[in-house]
């Protein structure tokens, strides 16, 4: 989780990236993800985080085709987490 979250910050906070640049970094943090997800993958926070980089993917997608696929998978993505946080909690 902490090379995960370490990727992400540089995804999100580096200034001055190219879309090029971006997206490298976006897909390094979503290895991470996966690789994070491989050991807990009923983490909230962890698929909370690889949906956020499906949608900062998106923005920098070269293909419309592409940029729609990445957000079904965010969203997707985004309802497991939220069902899996109301699970934790009930």
């Amino acid at each position: 989780m902490k090379e995960l979250t370490a990727r992400w910050n540089r995804a999100v906070s580096s200034p001055g990236l190219t879309d090029t640049e971006r997206r490298q970094q976006v897909e390094e943090a979503l290895e991470a993800a996966d690789i994070a997800l491989a050991h807990s993958p009923e983490h909230p926070e962890i698929l909370t985080l690889k949906s956020l980089l499906l949608r900062l993917l998106a923005t920098v997608a070269v293909a419309e085709t592409n940029r729609a696929t990445l957000l079904e998978e965010a969203d997707a993505l985004q309802r497991t987490a939220i069902d899996l946080q109301n699970r934790q909690q009930s």
